[in-house]
């Protein structure tokens, strides 16, 4: 029996497919040197940062326009009205819960609502109190939270906590649907104590077209602590005039808030 013939490691390197993959091999190794050289962040000095830009002036227009506003609402006419609510610095003092009260007013009206279950009367609902245009959430108002007032007008007078110098007044009306019940013209006026006599502020027109909360400026401020509100007459309703929620805007006066201490 014949031996193999023994082969040498100089012919075992050098076949052909060796060759091959000794030369794919380093092929591969030289082109992922390659790109990854080509990848690799630059490292190196920063460049100088560049020159901050010009900055425009700051302009006045904001500060001319303001100038404007502030003029326009000092010159503001009295029968202006604005639907916007109340403004941040002015406050409703009317209302209950910073102690306004209403003192005085006019007859209710009896309408004698009746509540029925299947056809059947249960009971009489108490008509709403004039107190209620004090009491109610400007937010939460609905169709139920009115004062009937008897007849196409009439008047009411509410008591502040103390003197207010006062800068406008508003009403609010939530029923759009029906106009007619909605005061119409009223005049304001206002009293420093219980027993002087109403000076008359001024005249205006509540829109019920338009509806919501509508705002009256005085010509002046004044300080008061006694409101008069005289309704002259309605948008149509023979029968009562419907009244929502009433606001006194202000602020307090400084004078009268020092005397007490």
């Amino acid at each position: 029996m014949s031996l193999p013939k023994r082969q040498t490691i100089t012919k075992v390197l050098f076949r052909p497919y060796y060759v091959i993959v000794l030369v794919v091999s380093t092929a591969l190794f030289c082109g992922v040197s390659w790109l990854a050289e080509k990848t690799a962040p630059q490292t190196g000095p920063l460049p100088p940062p560049s020159p901050p830009a010009a900055q425009p002036p700051i302009s006045t227009e904001l500060v001319l326009v303001g100038d404007v506003l502030r003029e326009q609402l000092r010159r503001r006419p009295r029968h202006e009205v604005s639907r916007k609510g109340p403004e941040p610095f002015f406050t409703d003092f009317a209302a209950d819960y910073l102690g306004g009260i209403i003192t005085n007013a006019s007859p209710t009206y009896q309408d004698k609502t009746i509540v029925s279950f299947a056809g059947i009367p249960i009971f009489y609902e108490t008509p709403n109190s004039p107190s209620i245009m004090l009491h109610r959430s400007v937010h939460k108002l609905n169709e139920t939270d009115h004062w009937k007032m008897d007849g196409r007008g009439g008047n009411f007078s509410i008591a502040l906590h103390e003197p207010t110098i006062i800068h406008s007044f508003g009403y609010r009306h939530v029923n759009v649907t029906d106009v007619h019940p909605a005061p119409a013209h009223f005049t304001f006026a206002v009293r420093s104590n219980r027993h002087e006599s109403p000076h008359r502020v001024g005249r205006w027109v509540y829109n019920a077209t338009v509806g919501g909360l509508q705002r009256f400026y005085l010509e002046k401020p004044i300080t008061a602590q006694f409101v008069d509100v005289r309704v002259l007459s309605n948008h149509g309703d023979p029968d009562y005039t419907s009244m929502f929620r009433f606001f006194v805007f202000g602020e307090r006066d400084s004078r009268s808030f020092m005397e007490l201490y």
